[in-house]
């Protein structure tokens, strides 16, 4: 036992030397990014707005997961998301599955003409990445089992017009970000092929990191690469710090991978709309969260994410927002919302 949990303590180390490495990468890209531009790229047909939802990151705040979202339709006006089915709240008892929280969200998306791209696969939005329910540990069929899932969620939600892609697991390249085991890319290769296998009439989305990759691999795999946006971001050796990237940065990946895979098409998936902390929201003072990401932040990474060139954005954080407004009375980042959409 004691093997093992050095084991870790070197595993871990690791991954953080790792990380420290990979996010001084785009510093240093930025850089030459810079000499060649810092203009704007704005998509000339404008932009699709939209936001990822998780009703157990709303939980996690206290807040009343069904309110939060209901908010969202009907005071934000939001008519496209991202939601995440997370297999160990389908799942919580093995061959035991209950369906009605994505039911619930998607029915009522689908009554306010509202557009979901639907996440599936082990890792998923929201710490710890990996959300596997407690008794994938003592199974000896983890394909099976994960097969399974998959395919009784496809096969369940396809029926669905409103349902207009499939994200399968989230950000699998950042092997250093979450609690979740080394990548097989046989096994994600497989993971897709099943999803196309049960419905190929919907484009395939797989999310790679906006700064520390290239997009290659998701450009390879997918018809859509999402791609995350982050302006302020945490580390436990510099600890709060900014990315000095210009939209070209991104504009000219995008392009890379467009030029290399040309019925690939990118779009953000997640652009940064509430604060990083090292710690649970809740458990860090609402003073510091402002540092990292305040009214003008949001407005200014909105901006930011317009000048990539993206002719779709989609935010993430509005259940801090709401948690803001309905616990804190910050409501101005929320009330900014609704001019978005």
């Amino acid at each position: 036992m004691l093997g093992r949990k050095r084991e870790k303590k070197v595993i871990s180390k690791r991954r953080r030397i790792v990380s420290y490495i990979l996010w001084s990468i785009p510093i240093i890209i930025a850089l030459v990014v810079f000499t060649i531009s810092k203009q704007s790229y704005k998509s000339p047909n404008g932009v699709e707005f939209g936001f990822t939802f998780s009703n157990m990151y709303a939980e996690e705040l206290g807040l009343d997961w069904q309110e939060t979202y209901t908010a969202m339709l009907d005071d934000l006006g939001v008519r496209l998301f991202r939601i995440p089915v997370y297999w160990n709240r389908v799942e919580k008892q093995q061959n035991k599955y209950d369906w009605s929280e994505i039911d619930w969200q998607v029915e009522q998306a689908q009554k306010r003409d509202a557009k979901i791209i639907l996440a599936v696969g082990r890792r998923l939005p929201r710490w710890p990445e990996c959300h596997d329910p407690k008794w994938l540990s003592e199974t000896d069929n983890f394909e099976q089992d994960l097969f399974e899932y998959l395919t009784l969620t496809v096969n369940r939600y396809k029926d669905y017009d409103n349902i207009i892609a499939w994200q399968v697991e989230n950000e699998p390249f950042l092997a250093f970000f979450g609690e979740c085991p080394e990548l097989d890319i046989s096994l994600l290769e497989r993971e897709i092929a099943l999803v196309k296998s049960l419905d190929n009439s919907r484009p395939i989305m797989v999310t790679e990191s906006g700064e520390l990759s290239w997009w290659q691999d998701g450009g390879r795999l997918a018809d859509i690469v999402g791609v995350s946006i982050y302006e302020n971001t945490w580390n436990d050796f510099v600890g709060s710090s900014n990315y000095a990237l210009p939209p070209a940065f991104y504009y000219y990946k995008a392009r890379l991978v467009e030029n290399n895979y040309p019925n690939t098409k990118v779009i953000a998936s997640e652009l940064q709309a509430e604060a990083w902390t090292p710690v649970p929201m809740t458990s860090f003072p609402l003073s510091e969260q402002m540092k990292s990401v305040d009214l003008n932040r949001v407005k200014q990474n909105v901006k930011f994410a317009e000048d990539t060139g993206f002719d779709r954005i989609l935010l993430w954080g509005a259940e801090w927002w709401y948690w803001l407004k309905k616990v804190h009375n910050r409501p101005e980042i929320w009330n900014y919302g609704k001019t978005l959409f």
